[in-house]
């Protein structure tokens, strides 16, 4: 689950949500369901109690995913789900589509965008990284280290922060020149010789780039701290039990 809006009031609703989903929804229509009848009730009680300048402070935007265990064999996995909250109207988001909560439309069709080339789990992330170096770039309250998770569709799912993904962002910046490298080249008023030239530099650009995201990537593979991929749910279990006894280490 992710959100956009008061932090306060996505914790809020998150661990409803999850408490929810934990006490025996058994499939998406029921997610469905429970998420309608859980955000109506917040913003008709709970969410009333909240100060707040204006009632819109109090809005807030949700996308959940959730993926169940098929019910005749419980190591396959049904198709993950996705469901975009706009306050407290839910809806399901089809297969091989997309959603950009809390910036600007231009970047919300970006993401639309990326979506019509029906992408890989592995290209859809890094469209998802490029989304969200280019809303950094145009709205100042986004920023800090940018954080991807991806459901696969046999039950996996990995968790990335950092590492490789600021490489990429770093690469970005750069891409955007190259972009406009690559326009000029189109004009009319260049004679062909110089259009090449720029479309070689482009090239030249494209390929060092990518010999070095090659590199960030394999030597990412060495360090398994940074990459978590979590096969079922007793491994994830086992994960958040080491993680709260780290916590009580740390407070004595």
């Amino acid at each position: 689950m992710v959100g956009s809006g008061t932090g306060y009031l996505i914790d809020y609703a998150k661990d409803k949500i999850i408490a929810a989903i934990h006490a025996g929804l058994k499939n998406e229509d029921e997610v469905q369901t429970a998420l309608d009848r859980l955000l109506d009730g917040l913003y008709s009680k709970e969410f009333k109690r909240y100060p707040v300048d204006s009632a819109l402070q109090r809005s807030i935007q949700l996308l959940v995913g959730v993926q169940f265990a098929n019910d005749s064999n419980a190591s396959t996995w049904q198709q993950p789900a996705l469901f975009e909250c706009q306050s407290n109207l839910v809806t399901r988001v089809s297969l091989g589509g997309a959603r950009v909560l809390g910036i600007g439309e231009a970047v919300k069709e970006l993401g639309a965008q990326f979506a019509t080339w029906r992408l890989t789990s592995d290209l859809a992330e890094w469209a998802s990284i490029y989304v969200i170096h280019e809303a950094k770039k145009r709205f100042g309250g986004v920023g800090g280290k940018t954080h991807t998770f991806r459901i696969r569709q046999d039950g996996t799912f990995v968790d990335k922060f950092g590492g490789n993904i600021y490489q990429a962002e770093h690469i970005f910046d750069g891409l955007a020149k190259i972009n406009q490298l690559l326009a000029f080249s189109l004009s009319p008023s260049i004679p062909d010789s110089k259009s090449k030239d720029l479309v070689d530099t482009a090239k030249t650009w494209l390929g060092d780039a990518r010999r070095h995201m090659k590199e960030v990537v394999r030597k990412q593979g060495k360090e398994r701290h940074n990459l978590i991929e979590i096969r079922d749910r007793e491994m994830e279990k086992m994960i958040k039990h080491i993680s709260k006894a780290l916590e009580v280490r740390d407070m004595d």
